[in-house]
């Protein structure tokens, strides 16, 4: 044990214990320099028997190169790159130069990092060190964090140190924490006389505890700077003690004691990014220093020498030393590790030592760092080469090469997750004046960047700006901004210019003389759909649906918008087609970015298609992958998608608590289209519970939006007939038919068969006579786009109806039919109301079926899903970015839940609950 450390001890012990036995977890250890975050980690190292162990440390000065510390993993476990996805291994293999670089998405090393630390820790318990994790490259921890956070049942402890009060762009606030402060007095007390072995005056060691408050590192150090007389008592202590931040400068104060050639060769051993004694003692030769010189400095404790490696006794030391020196003393010791290193072997460390060297521009370390970027970014290193090409920028004496590296960077650093840091590179690339053409690029990745972290009417106010610059000379560039300017408007909700953007972008594209970029069309086919002319869109939905098939993966960007337009027109099957399959490919390749947009679409359509447990599977998994990624503005529409299902499903707590992050997002960047959402899927919860003032406030919030945004399409948020079945409950039958007339000339006018047939439901709901008739219609419309819950939803109104008027044989066959469904569903609102409506009739109330998914957690339902699709095991961690341990223990508890005794039933009891599958081949209409 530590001294003071005994809780600590026993918890880090517990948890390489639940690794031992099959119980992933990860902890991070956070405290002020000095308090013992290190002693505790070689504590784990020390304890961790029958594990393997793989250690990275973060270094300021190894920050900037891609991977470096994931590479510190990744190496001692290179044998169980065979045993995860190829794709995944050639991405990981790649990222850490154990193979060619693979061009993959940003977050493709992080599934594989992942994949890799679970295969390893197949063969034996892992165990995962990061020290200083704050100065790990952005790369590394982005991967090593996804799979902490995704790790379960893979028998691994990931433990994670952090510097206090050190600046991080990481997000660790949903890891376990581990706060360390300093030691008690009497701790204090035993460890100091542990490490004096002078007598230590009583109120010596406890004016020390005072100063120190307890840091163990200057409790160990301070002894060693003070004078025999002033450990007695005999003499005062220093004032003051040199503690906290003060402690760097007792180091510094030590180093001056050491030969000048000692004190150049350990700044040489701390400017390098490597504790490699190779190219530090050619450096050092280099300044015509001895290597000997470092033999000094292991006598005086501040390093440690073992034949291959020069390691600080303390991050601290480290520190202190490479800080304090003069700036001309720090280039110097850059430049000669530069010299020191080969140009072939090590050509990026070389170039972060030159440019480090350099006091003034220089085009050819520019260019070597621009090198360095774009080899790092070849890797996924999007973060890595972001800063090499700031420092390539800055090192540039040409400003148009200056504006040019620039705007590199902060495409990278968009890459990267960091769009801020992009926006603030695009204004310094502005100020340096750049030409026309440069410009609009400059503008263009602004705008692309202000969609996601500002508000989606300001990029869309500089796009149509610079479309207006490029009109007369560039026609075919005007277009593309302009219909990039069209997305905007969407999220915004303002329809009505969404249209007249993308007729203005189709326009441009005429006028270029080409046919229109497949981009052009599909917005300008969404925003005629939501402007209540899908009729005249649909040749032109036709057309971008050919031209999407036939380019496949190349019109994935372009296309991405089309199935939302499909969605809209009742076109599910066409739809699934190309959601599906970009989801599936996305998937494959690892490509977790994404994905939330595609899943969030794909969830919708599974529940307009009835089938809930699909639809809350992909919704999770959406709002998941959002958040875990960093999208939170395309995360909104993944809540709001997700909302509506738990509304459905009386996850009332769920619903609300996604409903108000999504307006949250939607208020902080002005997505003005997601209120619109939120207000229906509060509207359906209440609906469903029988809380009609509730429901209508929210529904009269979302007739209010489409008033003022203008969507005229029916179909694109089916709020309408909860609306008006919530006036005619709460005995607003006028204001309900004023409202039902409207509808029913919008579903007229779109020849839309849900809402028609929805239409229909509430004329028989509102009928004083022959509403037997309209039910009839309704249930007849719906068969032209099949949707099992709206049907389930007519039935439960016609039986209604049938009780009042009591016609109670008829009524119990619409109930129970009704009932069913809700209940195979996971509809318990709906199902309880059917329910009430049965026991009304006279029917004796019956224990009520319990759709078989209703218990199992979010990620039990993707994995059994998964399965009863069938995947293996293996296959489904793939799919899913887990490892195949989480799998197969989420997987048993999913068929304890059920009561399945093999893969047969698991399939059998999903296809109970989900609707005839639909054809897969896409129709196009002639």
């Amino acid at each position: 044990m530590l001294w003071g450390r005994e809780a600590e001890c026993l918890r880090l012990d517990g948890l390489l214990n639940a690794a031992r036995e099959g119980k992933s977890s990860a902890l991070l250890i956070r405290g002020e320099p000095g308090v013992g975050k290190s002693a505790l980690l070689r504590y784990a190292q020390d304890r961790a028997t029958g594990m393997t162990t793989v250690v990275a440390r973060g270094m300021e000065s190894e920050s900037e190169l891609p991977f470096a510390g994931l590479a510190d993993l990744v190496r001692p476990l290179s044998h169980a790159l065979a045993g995860i996805p190829p794709l995944q291994a050639a991405v990981l293999a790649g990222a850490v130069t154990l193979g060619p670089p693979v061009g993959a998405d940003r977050f493709a090393v992080c599934a594989a990092t992942l994949s890799i630390l679970a295969a390893a820790a197949e063969t034996s318990p892992l165990l995962v060190v990061v020290d200083d994790i704050q100065w790990l490259d952005t790369g590394s921890a982005e991967a090593v964090l996804f799979a902490a956070r995704r790790m379960s049942a893979e028998r691994a402890l990931l433990l994670f140190a952090i510097r206090e009060g050190e600046p991080t762009a990481l997000e660790l606030s949903d890891l376990p924490l581990l706060q360390l402060t300093g030691l008690s007095e009497e701790d204090s007390i035993h460890l100091l006389a542990d490490q004096t072995p002078a007598r230590l005056a009583p109120r010596v060691a406890a004016a020390l505890h005072l100063a120190t408050r307890g840091n163990p590192l200057a409790l160990m150090e301070i002894p060693t700077l003070l004078t025999a007389a002033q450990l007695t008592g005999r003499e005062p202590l220093p004032d003051p003690v040199p503690s906290g931040p003060r402690l760097e400068h007792a180091f510094v104060r030590r180093v001056a004691t050491l030969p000048v050639h000692t004190q150049r060769a350990l700044l040489v051993a701390a400017a390098s990014e490597s504790t490699e004694i190779g190219p530090i003692r050619r450096a050092i030769e280099q300044l015509e220093i001895a290597p000997q010189a470092l033999d000094a400095a292991e006598g005086a404790g501040l390093i440690t020498l073992d034949g291959s490696d020069v390691r600080f006794r303390n991050p601290l030391i480290r520190s202190a030393i490479y800080q304090s020196a003069a700036a001309v003393n720090r280039r110097e010791a850059h430049g000669a590790l530069a010299r020191a290193l080969d140009a072939e072997q090590a050509p990026d460390r070389r170039a972060w030592h030159l440019a480090a060297a350099s006091s003034a521009p220089d085009e050819s370390i520019a260019s070597a760092l621009e090198d360095a970027a774009a080899r790092s970014q070849a890797r996924s290193g999007y973060g890595s080469a972001a800063r090499a090409l700031v420092r390539s920028a800055a090192l540039s004496p040409s400003t148009s090469e200056r504006a040019r590296r620039l705007l590199a960077a902060a495409n990278a650093y968009q890459l990267a997750g960091r769009p801020d840091e992009g926006l603030r590179l695009l204004d310094e690339a502005i100020a340096c004046r750049p030409p026309e053409r440069m410009r609009f690029e400059i503008e263009h990745l602004r705008a692309g960047i202000e969609i996601w972290v500002s508000t989606p009417m300001v990029a869309h106010d500089h796009m149509l700006s610079e479309a207006i610059r490029a009109q007369h000379d560039d026609p075919a560039t005007a277009a593309i901004l302009l219909a990039e300017a069209t997305i905007p408007c969407f999220m915004a909700g303002d329809v009505p210019r969404s249209l007249e953007t993308a007729r203005r972008a189709r326009a441009f594209a005429d006028q270029a003389g080409n046919s229109a970029p497949l981009l052009v069309d599909v917005v300008l086919a969404e925003a005629m759909v939501l402007s209540g002319m899908a009729v005249e869109a649909a040749p032109l939905i036709d057309e971008c649906l050919r031209r999407a098939l036939a380019s496949g993966q190349d019109a994935a960007r372009d296309a991405q918008y089309l199935p939302f337009s499909l969605l809209a027109v009742e076109r599910y099957t066409e739809a699934r087609a190309l959601i599906a399959g970009a989801v599936a490919a996305a998937r494959n390749a690892s490509a977790v970015g994404i994905l939330p947009y595609g899943l969030a679409v794909l969830s919708e359509l599974d529940f307009r298609t009835g089938n809930l447990a699909a639809a809350y599977a992909a919704g999770t998994e959406s709002v998941r992958l959002a958040g875990e990624t960093g999208q939170w503005s395309g995360a909104s529409y993944s809540l709001v998608t997700l909302a509506r299902v738990e509304a459905a499903q009386g996850r009332d707590d769920d619903c609300r608590t996604h409903v108000r992050a999504a307006i949250e997002l939607a208020r902080t960047h002005g997505l003005g289209s997601i209120f619109n959402y939120a207000g229906a899927a509060i509207g359906l919860l209440e609906l469903g519970r029988g809380r009609l003032a509730e429901a209508l406030v929210h529904l009269e919030q979302t007739a209010q939006g489409f008033r003022e945004q203008g969507p005229s399409e029916p179909n694109l948020i089916q709020w309408q007939p909860d609306y008006i079945e919530s006036l005619a409950r709460a005995g607003r039958t006028d204001d309900a038919a004023r409202a039902l007339a409207a509808f029913e000339h919008d579903a007229e006018r779109t020849n839309r068969a849900w809402a028609k047939a929805t239409a229909a439901r509430c004329r028989g709901y509102l009928s004083q006579e022959d509403s037997a008739a309209h039910f009839r219609r309704a249930l007849e419309l719906h068969g032209a786009s099949p949707s099992p819950f709206e049907i389930a939803r007519t039935q439960l109104c016609y039986g209604e109806v049938l009780r009042r008027q009591r016609q109670r044989v008829e009524a119990r066959q619409a109930l129970h039919e009704a009932l069913h469904t809700f209940e195979r569903l996971g509809a318990e609102p709906w199902a309880s109301r059917a329910q009430a409506e049965l026991s009304a009739t006279g029917e004796k109330a019956r224990t009520r079926d319990v759709a078989v998914t209703r218990d199992l957690t979010p990620q039990e339902l993707q994995i059994a899903l998964a399965v009863a699709q069938g995947a293996t095991n293996r296959e489904a961690a793939a799919q899913l970015f887990l490892s195949p341990r989480t799998v197969e223990a989420h997987l048993s508890r999913a068929y304890r839940k059920l009561g399945a005794r093999s893969r047969t039933e698991l399939v059998r009891m999903f296809a109970n609950e989900m609707p005839a599958s639909e054809p897969s081949k896409v129709a196009i209409r002639a």
